[in-house]
């Protein structure tokens, strides 16, 4: 017996994660709690050993992570920030309002996902972190309507001989930075 239809167009279900990802990034989702006096939201918790994000269900350790400096980084809306590229620098960001389109691309020559590109929407309706591994490629975009603000941590202290650039537009990345209708 044939099932019977429902739509005129069958629908597909909408997927919110990644596509693809990159070896050694993490996207981790973290709760944030609201009151009626606001709204709280846990980044990390440093041991000695580790740090951890999220929690229940997604909580992710990263071990060996040590942070060592935390910044913030002010993005007026529709700016592009790309590409940055550290050779030992391994970092976490925490978009912490507005919405954010982070982009990464694996630049790492013996890495199983050398090539590939990941997009992953952040903000303050979507709170995840993203675990960026050196050697990953790492942008991005303000894609809200309000100026926003982006928090990382890295396990490195910032004296410039890190800094690697690539330009935002490189042909080889092709990253497609437009924010496609639904």
């Amino acid at each position: 017996m044939a099932s019977k239809k429902t739509f005129l167009v069958e629908p597909k279900l909408q997927s919110y994660s990644p596509k693809v990802m990159i070896e050694g990034v993490k996207v981790i989702k973290y709760p944030v709690y609201a009151s009626e006096g606001g709204d709280f939201a846990e980044y990390l918790r440093i041991y000695d050993d580790k740090v951890t994000l999220g929690r229940g269900d997604s909580l992710v350790e990263i071990e060996g992570f040590k942070p060592r400096q935390i910044s913030r980084s002010f993005m007026p809306t529709g700016l592009v920030k790309a590409w940055h590229l550290h050779k030992k620098q391994n970092e976490i960001f925490f978009p912490t309002d507005g919405r954010f389109l982070i982009a990464l691309y694996d630049n790492r020559i013996g890495s199983k996902s050398k090539g590939v590109s990941m997009r992953i929407y952040s903000g303050k309706d979507s709170a995840v972190a993203v675990y960026i591994p050196h050697g990953v490629a790492h942008g991005y975009m303000n894609v809200g309507s309000n100026d926003a603000l982006l928090i990382y941590a890295t396990d490195q202290h910032w004296d410039g001989t890190d800094e690697w650039r690539i330009p935002w537009n490189n042909k080889t990345i092709n990253f497609d930075w437009t924010i496609p209708n639904e």
